[in-house]
């Protein structure tokens, strides 16, 4: 799915979703991308929601929620200009009494990306805004869908020699029963993934937004012919690297 919105009439046809109340219905988005420009004055955002204020213009959008886990992402494909960075946020409601579910602005470099249980029968809008005033360019809106992946048993599957994804245990509830992993203890929902050796030194690491919300994430590295039989790799607990992240890392032979 492919839609462009915002911006100025003078580079075509545009649809302008400058507002709540003029958010722009994403149906059978799933997988797709929404394009869309902040040029000039697109619109005034006055919420906030996990991410700091800023007095950027941004456009609006808005899906029915059918009882699933999204993700949201401005990562790929984003070209405001190389000093802004966009502010994605996530609301439930109407326009006149929004409720804040997530928000994401430095998860990618310069950019955002949230993960949310969609309830089904409930409306969520979402808001892609610059941070500055003077932020202007084209951005990408992706959703797709986000795993369950809170078991060992149902752990998403991932290529090993060079990959990234995005991963939220937002409305994951179960807890894995494993034994502690070096640094790390299994006392909080998490999402799990696989991959498979390949006789090689391999790094794995894990970053989190520090201020959306505060998550200092923790990464653990087991292995095992099955889920009843983990040895631990190693497990590390993020450090802060500023204001707004933590950082996990760990390497070891796969």
């Amino acid at each position: 799915v492919l839609a462009t919105t915002g911006g100025d009439s003078s580079s075509g046809p545009k649809l302008f979703n400058d507002s709540c109340q003029r958010a722009i219905e994403l149906s059978n988005i799933t997988g797709g991308t929404v394009q869309g420009d902040i040029l000039g004055k697109a619109g005034d955002v006055e919420e906030v929601c996990q991410v700091e204020f800023g007095e950027g213009y941004g456009l609006w959008y808005f899906l029915e929620g059918e009882g699933s886990r999204l993700s949201s992402s401005t990562c790929i494909g984003t070209d405001l200009d190389a000093d802004s960075d966009t502010q994605l946020m996530v609301f439930a409601g109407s326009c006149d009494n929004l409720e804040c579910i997530a928000g994401s602005d430095q998860l990618c470099e310069a950019h955002g990306a949230v993960g949310w249980m969609v309830e089904e029968g409930t409306r969520y809008y979402m808001v892609v805004k610059g941070f500055r005033p003077s932020n202007e360019g084209s951005f990408n809106l992706t959703i797709d869908a986000l795993a369950e992946n809170d078991r060992c048993e149902i752990a998403s599957e991932v290529d090993s020699s060079d990959s990234s994804l995005l991963g939220s245990t937002r409305n994951l509830t179960f807890v894995e029963n494993v034994n502690d992993c070096g640094q790390t203890r299994a006392v909080a929902p998490g999402a799990w993934y696989r991959a498979e050796g390949g006789g090689d030194v391999r790094c794995a690491s894990a970053y989190s937004e520090r201020g959306s919300p505060d998550f200092p994430v923790q990464l653990s590295i087991y292995t095992g012919n099955s889920c009843s039989d983990l040895s631990c790799v190693d497990g590390v607990i993020a450090i802060s690297t500023g204001e707004t992240e933590w950082f996990a890392e760990t390497a070891g032979l796969a």
